[in-house]
């Protein structure tokens, strides 16, 4: 449309009629998302909070996971791993000896099923660490816990939900940066955005409700959000983020090549060994993970955790070692991470809460629950604001 003239020139909009139709349009943005992509964007938050605590939840409702007392030291690293595979004799290729994340926990050996094998289940067997006693040999995907992971990841999906979440996520940036901007207050009505009116009742309290659970949790929320969108599209992000500062190491990824070299007269070195020889890269860090070599060519793993690390569950502090000689093949410190390294590795660690200990964990599980508080309250004031305009 041409803009009308005057003898002054272009006539110019007033800035608040400017104003209310760049208002219009994001909420319209703001209403559609929610009415579109709202339901399952409140299952990706209440699944969220579940998988935050999704280790004391599986304890909690299987009591048998958690030692009732100690009996004397923790049996040897191969004796556990030699259980595991003895309850599964069909299982091959590589194992993972995951550590407990306290010291009434389980010692969890999983077997990760390769490419081979379409549809493979992942089995996880607990173990007693102080008995060697099988106390679950379990499915992933068949436990309450590790079934509300996956709807968490993938809506049940596979890789199809994988990538339907992480499009969730952009949507649900979208919508938090939209709400912030309606939220925004001019003037003196700043200071009262951030509470509830006293006395509010029907229409204004629910309205206040939305506000008010918005601006508290917009923060966590779309940190949790780009944080989740990393994990299904790493590669973009990592691309961005290597134009700035220089990325090779990744938290979820060996170093590509990794090799033993083959001595069919070499007896493989132990897990054990194995361990022993990592605690001399990284001797103040606490040990996490032992994965095993799969196959005459694969190598030992061993993730440990060091002091101050961000990462409880999943640490990055790695060494990779020839299963034959034990030679240190690659390492990996997050003490020597470059800055751009630095900040994707803080992601996952962000995502699930571990950052900054049990607070920070709760916070996450809370903020959960928000989007299905802004959903309901949203859909109350669209569906009060539809009704009034039919009459």
């Amino acid at each position: 449309m041409t803009p009308s003239l005057t003898a002054a020139g272009p006539s110019k909009e007033r800035p608040h009629a400017s104003h209310r139709r760049l208002r219009r349009f994001w909420l319209r943005i703001h209403l559609y998302l929610a009415l579109f992509f709202g339901l399952p964007i409140v299952l990706m938050g209440l699944t969220g909070s579940c998988t935050v605590f999704w280790v004391e939840i599986d304890e909690l409702l299987n009591p048998k996971l958690v030692v009732n007392s100690a009996h004397g030291p923790m049996r040897g690293l191969d004796e556990l791993l030699q259980v595991a595979q003895d309850a599964n004799p069909t299982q091959h290729g590589s194992w993972t000896l995951a550590m407990p994340l306290h010291e009434r926990g389980m010692v969890t050996v999983i077997h990760q099923p390769d490419g081979e094998v379409p549809d493979a289940p992942q089995r996880m067997v607990s173990i007693n660490p102080y008995t060697a006693e099988v106390v679950a040999n379990r499915v992933w995907g068949e436990t309450l816990t590790t079934w509300l992971y996956t709807l968490h990841n993938s809506l049940l999906l596979g890789r199809g939900g994988f990538y339907t979440i992480g499009v969730l996520g952009i949507i649900l940036i979208v919508s938090l940066v939209s709400g912030l901007y309606l939220w925004w207050p001019r003037g003196s009505k700043f200071k009262y955005a951030f509470s509830i009116k006293r006395g509010a009742s029907g229409i204004r309290l629910v309205f206040d409700i939305h506000r008010v659970a918005g601006i508290y949790t917009v923060a966590v929320l779309l940190a949790i959000s780009f944080s989740g969108i990393y994990f299904v599209f790493g590669d973009t992000i990592t691309t961005i983020v290597n134009s700035f500062s220089k990325v090779e190491h990744l938290q979820f990824q060996d170093p590509k090549g990794l090799k033993s070299f083959v001595l069919p007269s070499i007896r493989p070195i132990s897990a054990a060994q194995a361990v022993a020889l990592s605690n001399q890269m990284f001797p103040n860090a606490t040990l996490r993970y032992v994965v095993t070599p799969d196959g005459p060519e694969g190598v030992y793993r061993v993730d440990r955790r060091q002091p101050r690390e961000a990462n409880t569950s999943s640490p990055v502090s790695s060494v990779w070692l020839d299963q034959y000689s034990g030679q240190l093949i690659a390492t990996r410190d997050p003490n020597r991470y470059t800055a751009g390294e630095t900040f994707l590795n803080v992601l996952w660690p962000i995502h699930n809460g571990e950052a900054f200990g049990l607070p920070n964990r709760i916070v996450n599980a809370l903020a959960g629950f928000a989007p299905l508080i802004l959903y309901v309250t949203g859909v109350i004031q669209w569906l009060r604001k539809r009704d009034k305009s039919s009459i």
